[in-house]
């Protein structure tokens, strides 16, 4: 294997820990000031899987979207003062492969990720003093789960697997799509941020009945084929719409009614759309014409 392939692999690898790190200790530790730094910096971080992703692809290599090993602490203390460690030996990690590379684009990339890591060890230092000065006030979720939602909370965490299983398919897809297909690239790339939301509004629902977000997902369709893009997608969302549609009658909690019935009309629009783009059109645009070849059957 390329080595460049292989160190970036282990940047992916690490960014893509830190973003279901950072968001199940945000979900946990409640609404807040402390909670909203967190997403934002988790966001920061699943830019910096997608642009390492893509540069593995630009290099000829094929992106695992593997994920290193997970930490969690109890307190958010606790939490901080890894956090502040684990930007450090982050910084550490990119300074060494951006220095070992003579290629403008990975350094160019690194670079950027580089920034962006001293910003958020700064801001996890600062957290941290607040914390530690009582002067961030803290909302922590409950811990245990009330009597007669067992089942809510189980079928909340599995709909958390399916969406983040989407979030990796279509961000995966977005990376083999070629540079004239933008249309399809930006699609995916929209499809990945709505499955992230669903994710979102899932765990916290879940923190909030008293339960833990389980941020695991199941493997992905590996094809790199782009006219078969949208038939693997269509077949995810008629998925998910029977899923959620089978689920919904079981939850015994509004709150968590009350998402689920929003993601599953979001849903139900998904499958109308790629329903749409996978029949050719009267304007003559098809998924054919797009990439250059004809239009599957």
């Amino acid at each position: 294997m390329d080595p460049t392939i292989r160190w970036l692999e282990d940047d992916l690898q690490a960014a893509h820990a830190n973003i279901v790190q950072y968001l199940w200790h945000a979900y946990r530790f409640g609404e807040g000031e402390l909670a909203a730094e967190i997403e934002e910096i988790a966001r920061e971080e699943m830019r910096h899987l997608w642009w390492l992703a893509e540069t593995i692809v630009r290099r000829g290599g094929d992106p695992s979207l593997a994920r290193g090993p997970l930490v969690r602490q109890d307190t958010a203390a606790g939490f901080l003062r890894w956090a502040v460690s684990r930007e450090e030996a982050d910084l550490e990690r990119c300074r060494q492969h951006r220095d070992q590379t003579t290629d403008p684009a990975v350094r160019l990339v690194l670079d950027r990720v580089i920034a962006d890591e001293v910003h958020h060890r700064q801001a996890f230092q600062e957290l941290l003093t607040a914390v530690e000065n009582g002067t961030l006030t803290l909302a922590p979720r409950p811990a245990t789960v009330p009597d007669g939602l067992a089942e809510t909370v189980a079928l909340l965490n599995q709909a958390i697997r399916f969406e983040y299983t989407a979030v990796l398919q279509y961000l995966y897809q977005s990376f083999f799509v070629t540079t004239d297909c933008d249309l399809y690239r930006e699609l995916f790339n929209t499809q990945a941020q709505e499955s992230m939301k669903h994710l979102g509004w899932l765990a916290e629902t879940v923190a909030a009945l008293g339960g833990e977000p389980l941020l695991e997902f199941d493997p992905i369709d590996r094809g790199r084929d782009p006219a078969r893009f949208l038939a693997i997608n269509l077949r995810l969302e008629e998925e998910a719409v029977r899923l959620y549609r089978e689920w919904l009658p079981r939850l015994a909690d509004p709150r968590a009614r009350a998402v689920m019935e929003r993601i599953y009309a979001q849903e139900q629009h998904h499958v109308r759309e790629f329903q749409l783009l996978h029949q050719p059109t009267s304007a003559g645009l098809t998924v054919g014409s797009l990439f250059g070849r004809p239009q599957w059957e």
